[in-house]
């Protein structure tokens, strides 16, 4: 009889576990995954442009100032 009563209660202790962890992995799903996706894209778009207006500069200011600049062969 006790270990009847135990093994209900298991159960539904293990049951409500369950409806948790679902609940957390749909809140999950539903509301961070998009908000972390979406601010990865604009953190690797302004990683893009940050890069090519750099390496924009250095190029101008190599063709400007550089070592062959002014030497004409």
């Amino acid at each position: 009889m006790i270990t009847k009563s135990n093994d209900v209660a298991f159960e539904q202790a293990m049951k409500a576990m369950e409806r948790k962890i679902r609940d957390i992995s749909e809140t999950v799903s539903a509301n961070i995954i998009p908000e972390t996706k979406q601010m990865l894209i604009g953190n690797i778009f302004k990683t893009i442009v940050v890069a090519f207006t750099i390496g924009l500069i250095s190029g101008l200011m190599m063709s400007l100032f550089g070592r062959h600049s002014g030497k004409r062969k």
